[in-house]
């Protein structure tokens, strides 16, 4: 799975006399007592610091994507705070002035991955956590916006993507026509999959026309859980750098890729808490994430230097959704 894959980012080695300069904004005065790299996540540095004179514990998160991720998460928390479950962000050094890449310092959020919990291999706990996954999703998806794009400061639209459902066809259409999507694939996969796109595209026009806060990275390796008297609830969703305005069914996708690796009764409850908080499927939203998520699969395929096993597992899962819905289609 994608936590297998390797970074595509090289950690950032930090000294802790610097740990300590970085502090002083939020914590002026207060030394590093401990720090650890955490090695979870593809991109970001990120270490879990211990502060004197403070009994929580902290992340200092080195942003080496892009200088705009630290932005976004800036505003995403300013817009979501207060009603969907995310660390609380500190202090952003949202222009380098601390630092040569931008960072950010947010409380320690405790509790297991959703990841982890999936790889416990129980089933009650699993479906357990399934509720409010879906809730927490339609809780994103309140938050709205003028049209389809990519943000930027101030979550303003930077980049249009005009008609959501034209341009997620455009998307998957232009990795598949360009780049290194076609060679990763082979000549006869590559047409296989366009034929299969085309023939179907129009499942998406059942899309919702009002763009909501798609996360983009919905899944195990970004959502921490915790347990409350035998109720599982989403303690935190992390990582919002590839937030964009767009359909919640992107987010449906990312959660729904491994679903035969999941109880079959892990997407029924899932899908009943989004249901439940307002939340609304069009009647082939089950053909219509796997359309979506194509566009996340080329993606990743494109990659300039992919892990051969994130080679592998793409191409099995892009097999997967044809064959799938090819037996779907015959029953």
């Amino acid at each position: 799975m994608e936590k297998y894959w390797g970074r595509r980012h090289d950690f950032v080695a930090i000294e802790e006399k610097v740990l300590t300069s970085l502090l002083q904004p939020a914590f002026p005065g207060r030394k590093v007592v401990s720090a650890e790299l955490l090695t979870e996540g593809h991109c970001n540095t990120n270490y879990k610091i211990r502060v004197s004179d403070f009994n929580d514990a902290f992340v200092l998160r080195i942003y080496v994507r892009n200088n705009e991720a630290l932005q976004k998460d800036w505003d995403i928390f300013n817009l979501i705070h207060e009603n969907v479950p995310i660390p609380e962000l500190l202090y952003a050094d949202l222009h380098s002035t601390h630092y040569d890449k931008p960072y950010a310092i947010m409380k320690w959020v405790e509790g297991p991955l959703l990841s982890e919990v999936m790889e416990t291999g129980n089933t009650e706990d699993i479906v357990a956590c399934a509720y409010d996954l879906g809730a927490v999703l339609a809780r994103i998806g309140t938050y709205t916006f003028s049209q389809t794009g990519f943000f930027g400061p101030g979550l303003t639209i930077a980049e249009s993507l005009g008609d959501g459902p034209a341009s997620y066809l455009s998307g998957i259409k232009q990795y598949l026509q360009h780049g290194r999507v076609r060679q990763r694939l082979g000549e006869e996969e590559t047409g296989q999959l366009e034929q299969f796109v085309s023939d179907n595209a129009e499942y998406l026009t059942e899309l919702n026309s009002t763009p909501m806060l798609v996360h983009a990275d919905f899944k195990g390796i970004n959502i921490l859980m915790h347990q409350r008297a035998q109720c599982w609830k989403v303690a935190a969703v992390l990582d919002w750098e590839f937030a964009f305005a767009g359909t919640p069914l992107f987010d449906i996708g990312n959660m729904l890729r491994y679903e035969n690796l999941y109880p079959p009764a892990f997407e029924a409850e899932f899908v009943r808490g989004f249901l439940d908080h307002g939340g609304v499927l069009p009647t082939n939203w089950k053909k219509i994430i796997k359309l979506l998520d194509l566009l996340n699969l080329c993606e990743f395929l494109n990659a300039e230097t992919p892990e051969p096993a994130m080679t592998e597992e793409v191409k099995g899962l892009i097999t997967n959704t044809l064959e799938q819905w090819k037996a779907s289609s015959t029953h």
